[in-house]
């Protein structure tokens, strides 16, 4: 085990990728096995997986956890949505801008009573539609409560919410 470590290590060094220690459970040091993560594209993974004879995994890790779990081998890059958010949160493309003010910002202007709480939503709104404008095609915005939260990757190699974090590596 240890001469395997040491070659995982020494490819990952070697790539510039990163070596990490993975757990069957999540509850402590079970069947432990090397993995590599660090790849910028699902591709990249799989070159490299095809060039030594790995599989391609998800891992997952609570802030905090010392070990990476093995959740599953996968084939494909992360998708993400609102959902795996949570209540409360929507995910806007960016070839949603041109109807966001249409669709999101006009139903709401009536509801406002006073100049400062509608001046606070336009504001957070103008923030939303300049974040949207910024956009490629594989990226989102996330919103919360109607606030922007975040840019993300529709198809990342690695995501992070609430304190959980998933990366796609090679085993």
């Amino acid at each position: 085990m240890a001469d395997y470590d040491a070659k995982m290590k020494e490819l990952a060094n070697e790539n510039n990728l990163q070596f990490i220690q993975t757990t069957k459970a999540r509850n402590g040091y079970h069947n432990l096995k090397s993995a590599i993560i660090g790849f910028e594209t699902f591709e990249q993974a799989e070159k490299f997986a095809q060039e030594h004879g790995f599989d391609i995994w998800m891992f997952h890790k609570r802030d905090g956890w010392e070990l990476w779990e093995r959740v599953q081998s996968v084939y494909e890059p992360m998708s993400i949505s609102c959902e795996d958010y949570g209540d409360d949160y929507n995910m806007f493309k960016a070839d949603e801008l041109e109807n966001y003010f249409e669709d999101n910002v006009k139903p709401c202007l009536e509801i406002f009573d006073n100049i400062d709480g509608l001046r606070d939503f336009l504001d957070e709104q103008e923030v939303i539609m300049r974040e949207l404008g910024k956009l490629n095609e594989d990226e989102a915005v996330i919103t919360y409560c109607g606030t922007y939260y975040e840019t993300i990757k529709l198809h990342p190699m690695e995501w992070k919410h609430d304190t959980h974090n998933y990366v796609i590596g090679v085993m």
